[in-house]
């Protein structure tokens, strides 16, 4: 399993990390710092999952952004040596990205949106969002066009 903890030259990381001008420069940096980290770059949810895109428009309009990519990591993990991938996943936030484990949401087999998992789905289905009748791997949309 890759280590993704804190490395001995944290400090050194952060110091670069916060100079950093463009988002490129910064996936450029946390690619070189935690090289598997970032396991996928999604679009947008599934529209199927509408409250999921509609939070993550609200989350960027209180931070004063505009959405920009879902980002699908190895790890988030929130213990006190591992402050440099939650630091990394917090300005990402900010910036408008959403970071999410990658067992939580899988790209549709199609068109590359963001479905969350099995468990998701039933949770969400549990609290009565609206979501698909049966979970798919595929949006609705999609399989329709099949």
């Amino acid at each position: 399993m890759v280590d993704f903890s804190d490395p001995e030259n944290y400090e050194e990381i952060l110091k670069e990390f916060q100079e950093l001008k463009n988002p490129k420069e910064t996936q450029n940096l946390i690619e070189r710092t935690f090289p598997t980290w970032i396991v996928a770059i999604l679009n947008s949810y599934c529209k199927d999952y509408p409250h999921l895109e509609n939070n993550w428009k609200e989350i960027c309009r209180r931070t004063k952004t505009v959405p920009k990519k879902i980002v699908l990591v190895q790890i988030l993990k929130f213990a006190t040596n591992f402050k440099l991938i939650n630091i990394f996943a917090e300005i990402m936030t900010r910036e408008g990205y959403v970071v999410r484990r990658v067992g939580e949401f899988i790209p549709c087999k199609k068109c590359q949106t963001a479905i969350p998992c099995y468990e998701i789905w039933a949770l969400l289905k549990e609290k009565n969002f609206f979501v698909p009748e049966e979970w798919s791997e595929t949006c609705l949309n999609c399989e329709e066009m099949q």
